[in-house]
């Protein structure tokens, strides 16, 4: 098959069990030479939400980054590849410190943290967390508006119980249904709700797209504007 070399770009052939076992693709051993000393690379096309490309990673390394033209908003390089978007006013306070990707399973999503000594114990602190102010030890949540809880802007950040945070929360259900719903043994679709630890059941419905809309008017009700349709924002 043929690929592109890691370095410059030239295109070459290489057998498609060597591509698989390994990122490494040079063309020459002075390609793999020059290249962050032969450390593994990934080419990254761009960000989701329309900010400047990243340019080259090394797997596992932060990534080397472009920043913005617009300074309001900066980019912090994480750990695993991830990008932290910040606030231009914390970038050089943020920039500063040894933030890494730590990946959440329950949530299934990246968050950016650090380690620090805190009464002799090292803690681990979350990036949103430190814009926000909330200090370790504070029950209260930073909460992402948008789900993506790698966006730290101010303007996505906002201080939530942790019933509102899982209110606002991305559907993760195996069988790939829309939050608030369950397919019963009938065919039919339950809707229900969790509010304080325990389930409202909303009613039964032959569409689950009529139970999930139960679920959105509900959520809204008891959740205000922690209220989620489940659905990543774009």
């Amino acid at each position: 098959m043929r690929v592109a070399c890691s370095q410059c770009g030239k295109e070459f052939k290489r057998p498609e069990s060597h591509v698989a076992r390994s990122q490494r693709v040079f063309c020459s051993s002075a390609c793999y030479g020059i290249s962050n000393n032969g450390r593994k690379t990934l080419n990254i096309t761009g960000l989701s939400n329309g900010l400047p490309a990243l340019k080259r990673i090394a797997a596992g390394r932060r990534p080397l980054i472009v920043q913005p033209n617009d300074s309001s908003v900066c980019l912090i390089p994480l750990t695993r590849g991830k990008v932290a978007e910040v606030d231009g006013y914390v970038y050089e306070h943020l920039s500063g410190k040894n933030w890494s990707a730590w990946y959440n399973k329950s949530t299934n999503s990246f968050y950016a943290v650090r380690d620090e000594k805190i009464d002799g114990k090292m803690r681990r602190i979350y990036m949103q967390r430190e814009i926000i102010g909330l200090t370790f030890g504070d029950k209260r949540i930073a909460d992402h508006k948008n789900a993506n809880t790698l966006c730290n802007l101010g303007s996505n950040l906002r201080i939530a119980t942790r019933q509102g945070n899982s209110a606002n929360s991305i559907t993760k259900k195996k069988d790939g249904g829309l939050k608030g719903t369950s397919l019963l043994p009938s065919g039919m679709f339950l809707s229900r709700i969790m509010v304080n630890r325990k389930f409202i059941r909303l009613g039964v419905f032959a569409e689950e797209m009529d139970a999930h809309k139960a679920y959105c008017v509900a959520a809204k009700h008891y959740f205000g504007q922690f209220a989620c349709d489940g659905k990543r924002a774009a």
